[in-house]
């Protein structure tokens, strides 16, 4: 039985390492220094699945035209409590931290709860009531 072996790698040195790679394949900064740093906590965290082994396919789609390698990613307010994010086809982790590099004159006057999702960040206190209710009659009816 053959072992394999163990590489362990700076988080440093492997950010700078998929910022090269990321650059090799056309993306700007600062999205791709965005892109290697959410890879490499990834790793950190133990998600590997979501870690520096997405660099292949993430050069691929890049080569492919799958994503805006100079993304303009505009934040435009919905609501009192929600922004939407337009990340002009730019990678996930750049839409992701936009709103939250511009967010802190957004929400000053707001409450601070945030929840996201892939094209909304909604901020604001938590609803008072649930927006289910569990069936707890007998009959099933309510």
């Amino acid at each position: 039985m053959t072992q394999s072996a163990t590489l362990r790698f700076e988080p440093e040195a492997l950010e700078q390492f998929a910022e090269d790679v990321l650059a090799g394949a056309g993306l700007t900064a600062p999205h791709r220094e965005i892109v290697a740093k959410a890879l490499v906590r990834a790793d950190l965290r133990g998600v590997d699945s979501h870690g520096v082994a997405r660099l292949e396919p993430y050069v691929k789609h890049l080569e492919a035209g799958g994503y805006n390698p100079d993304p303009d990613i505009v934040l435009s307010e919905r609501s009192p409590s929600a922004l939407v994010v337009d990340a002009d086809h730019g990678p996930g982790q750049s839409a992701g931290q936009r709103p939250c590099d511009d967010s802190s004159n957004w929400r000053r006057s707001r409450e601070s709860r945030w929840a996201s999702s892939s094209t909304v960040i909604t901020s604001g206190p938590p609803p008072t009531t649930p927006r289910w209710q569990p069936n707890t009659t007998a009959s099933g009816s309510r």
